[in-house]
């Protein structure tokens, strides 16, 4: 099987299937991956935002003056750059392969008024 050929695939396992995962998924938020419980989580929404919190945690830490920019490769529909812009001040570029995802990603982050800070493309972020 070429590159190509499984790249396109890839893509459309996502196309076919965002819609499936956001509705019989782990979350009503739009988080695509699973919860995670690590210790000292309490509930299912502190678990579906772990990964989240964490990334939150390391950017405060740092105490930086400019406003933090992310990179989310296989952002999915961009609910994770949507929840970490909801706790702090970031700029970011969301990847994803499929168009289905990009598509959902644009009306999450219109939705949110988040325009301005948060970009989305589709493309594959191997390449």
């Amino acid at each position: 099987m070429s590159e190509n050929h499984i790249i396109q695939h890839v893509q459309s396992f996502y196309n076919e299937n965002t819609e499936l995962f956001l509705k019989l998924g782990h979350s009503s938020g739009g988080s695509i991956r699973r919860a995670i419980w690590a210790y000292g989580v309490a509930n299912r929404n502190e678990a579906l935002h772990y990964i989240d919190d964490q990334i939150c945690r390391v950017l405060l830490d740092r105490k930086q003056e400019d406003i933090p920019h992310l990179v989310d490769l296989g952002c999915g529909v961009a609910a994770s750059l949507c929840y970490i812009e909801s706790q702090m001040p970031v700029t970011g570029l969301g990847v994803t392969i499929s168009q289905k995802q990009c598509e959902s990603a644009k009306r999450r982050i219109a939705r949110f008024g988040y325009s301005e800070k948060l970009q989305w493309i589709q493309g594959d972020f191997c390449t």
